[in-house]
């Protein structure tokens, strides 16, 4: 399944926001090693506009994911494991 772009460089998330590895930095939290169900919940929050972030740039980004765009996204995250 493929995955719809939802910024200018095509990319669906953006790893220089959650860091390498998807690991966290800063403000930003780390994705890599998050269970499935928590991902899912907090994604779709987002586009729900029910969970809100800083800066507000995961609350628009949600907004272009279907729901297959989140179970892929977020399985895909899930898989990745803590490094």
């Amino acid at each position: 399944m493929a995955l719809r772009p939802i910024d200018k460089s095509g990319s669906v998330f953006q790893r220089t926001r959650h860091g390498k590895a998807l690991l966290g930095q800063q403000h930003i939290p780390r994705l890599a090693g998050q269970q499935f169900e928590y991902l899912k919940m907090q994604l779709r929050g987002f586009k729900a506009q029910t969970r809100a972030d800083l800066d507000g740039n995961m609350t628009s980004a949600a907004q272009a994911l279907s729901e297959n765009d989140i179970d892929a996204l977020v399985d895909y995250i899930a898989g990745l494991g803590a490094l």
